[in-house]
């Protein structure tokens, strides 16, 4: 599976303790991205088996000195929850875990602090930052 772009994030999936599934991303025009995401420093995760998988990403920018000043990081069960709900323009979808804005640089090796993890779940994940510039990436 082929990372996608989800209601304007980056988006990729993990599995748990089960087979994986892979991650590539398209290139668009947009000033800030996060490209190359990773769990557990993998690609393609096949039976990640630990408690709190970390999660990794680069940021690419079409400016020159850009730097991470903050994340947010999002879990679901599926594609379709990171949908909002019909007729808000500002609902949240169903998340296994929110990180919330993070102010951090930090873009390896974040840790998942949500609730435990089924074994061999199929989970997907989402990331968007913020840069020193005020600009969010999608």
């Amino acid at each position: 599976m082929n990372v996608t772009r989800v209601a304007g994030w980056m988006m990729a999936a993990i599995v748990v303790c089960a087979g994986g599934r892979g991650a590539n991303c398209r290139a668009d025009d947009r000033a800030l991205q996060v490209k190359r995401l990773r769990c557990e420093y993998k690609v393609d995760p096949v039976g990640i088996d630990v408690r709190r998988p970390r999660f990794s990403w680069e940021l690419e920018s079409t400016e020159k000195n850009v730097l991470q000043t903050a994340y947010q990081v999002q879990v679901a069960r599926s594609e379709k929850e990171f949908e909002r709900p019909s007729g808000s323009a500002h609902g949240k979808g169903k998340f296994v875990w929110d990180s919330g804005e993070v102010k951090s640089d930090a873009s390896v090796g974040v840790e998942y602090e949500g609730p435990a993890l089924v074994s061999e779940g199929i989970y997907f994940w989402r990331v968007r930052v913020w840069d020193n510039h005020g600009l969010a990436s999608e």
